[in-house]
């Protein structure tokens, strides 16, 4: 198992909503049709790999992930999906063949976990890979400001620099 303390983000292998938080983060298995309605709603994706052992998960869903989804204050802005590494699960890719979770992570260069990527419909990476927990406290004001920023460049490719 690959746990990362000190640069991105830790998550559980169903959701990344706590057990009694009623907010769920949606595991994909399609990363083709998340991508559509991405493109759709002119959003990047944003794509938490996660592993089912790792030990911060639960932290990191009741202190930043659970609490963004309950805001519903994201909806605007980003598209969210977990992609399960460990086990390593049958997943559609951006391009539509099919795959599994553990070659999509390794192609995104998304292997250690957890992480969090911001990518455009197409798959590509809108801003640098976030790898672990360096600081709970400022981990929410650094996911808010990536996805400003991707959200951002997102668009002004499309020009619709909304």
């Amino acid at each position: 198992m690959l746990c990362l303390m000190g640069a991105g983000l830790v998550v559980g292998p169903t959701s990344l909503a706590g057990p009694d938080s009623g907010a769920q983060l949606e595991m994909t298995r399609d990363l083709a049709a998340d991508a559509a309605s991405a493109r759709a709603a002119r959003l990047p994706v944003m794509l938490v790999v996660t592993r089912e052992d790792c030990a911060y998960c639960a932290r990191l869903k009741r202190q930043v992930l659970s609490p963004m989804l309950q805001s519903g204050d994201y909806s605007d802005s980003v598209l969210m999906r977990e992609l399960v590494i460990d086990p390593v699960m049958p997943v559609t890719d951006f391009d539509g063949r099919q795959t599994d979770s553990a070659a999509i992570a390794e192609r995104l260069d998304a292997t250690l976990s957890p992480t969090i990527l911001l990518l455009d419909p197409l798959g590509r990476s809108l801003e640098p890979p976030i790898r672990g927990i360096s600081n709970l406290e400022f981990y929410g004001y650094y996911l808010d400001a990536a996805i400003a920023r991707a959200l951002a460049a997102l668009r002004a490719a499309n020009g619709k620099g909304d």
